[in-house]
């Protein structure tokens, strides 16, 4: 179901305002352009915080993908789709070039709060790593705990980012994780009617890891 609209606490800034407009469009449901393009008007808006997402849209280095469930482990569904993409990119991917994106936007569940979202994503994270045959880089610190962690499928490392439809997010919510200076792709996962403004790297005290074996 769609999140209802928040009468106690009215979006504010035009940011908020925006994304509050968007929500009432049941995003959810819409054609996967329309998806898309709700998550490039959301990063190109001059309140968005993240300044490496709106590199990478203003120079359109990024694919993006519309799946259905963040939560499907089920043979051939969302997440193992996800996979498939994720594995494509990565192999397309140029590691002496610029910056570049990977977005997956999901339909649905919508998440209770940023901690259930984030426990949801890193479920999804295992359930990727545990479906990847390529070998963990080894430059890349299979441990989430450790600062130059990086999440990796195909063989390629990369930063995960998450955006949710929840309320707008608190102050400590913006924050990312410098995994590598040469990394060169990024995969990240938005909720297609997001509602917070910023970026959340998920915490590692969240839930078990996804560690390479």
């Amino acid at each position: 179901m769609p999140p209802t609209h928040d009468t106690q606490n009215p979006p504010t800034g035009p940011l908020e305002q925006l994304l509050s407009a968007r929500r009432e469009e049941h995003l959810e449901t819409s054609p996967a352009a329309s998806i898309t393009a709700a998550v490039a008007e959301m990063v190109a808006h001059p309140e968005y915080p993240c300044l490496g997402a709106r590199s990478v849209f203003r120079r359109d280095a990024v694919t993006s993908v519309v799946l259905d469930d963040l939560t499907d482990t089920s043979p051939g569904g969302s997440l193992d789709a996800l996979g498939e993409h994720l594995r494509a990119f990565a192999a397309s991917a140029d590691p002496t070039g610029d910056l570049v994106s990977f977005v997956a936007c999901f339909r649905g569940p919508a998440p209770a709060g940023e901690r259930a979202y984030e426990k949801r994503l890193w479920a999804a994270l295992r359930h990727l790593h545990a479906h990847d045959e390529s070998p963990w880089p080894g430059a890349v610190a299979d441990d989430p705990v450790d600062p130059h962690f990086a999440f990796s499928v195909g063989g390629r490392r990369s930063s995960s980012s998450a955006c949710t439809r929840t309320p707008p997010a608190s102050p400590g919510a913006r924050r990312s994780r410098r995994s590598s200076s040469t990394s060169t792709s990024s995969s990240s996962g938005c909720a297609p009617t997001a509602g917070s403004s910023g970026c959340a790297t998920p915490s590692a005290a969240a839930t078990p890891i996804c560690r390479a074996a």
